[in-house]
């Protein structure tokens, strides 16, 4: 039986744990009683379909302009 997948199941998998990654470190900002900003939830995007790391995640959402 053949399955079509878009992704191979290793870039799933990994996919998936990113989602988690973020899902938790989102969970965590809101702990705090804070809210993430647009810009930062899109730069979270980019690092769950694997567009940057987690580092550059790290500079791109410290460069953004307080409440943004």
């Amino acid at each position: 039986m053949s399955v079509l997948r878009s992704q191979p199941i290793a870039e799933q998998g990994a996919r998936a744990w990113r989602e988690r990654f973020v899902e938790n470190a989102v969970a965590n900002v809101r702990l705090e009683g804070l809210e993430p900003s647009p810009k930062a939830l899109e730069i979270w995007q980019r690092y769950i379909e694997g567009e940057v790391s987690v580092e550059q995640v790290g500079e791109l959402i410290r460069a953004l302009p307080t409440g943004v």
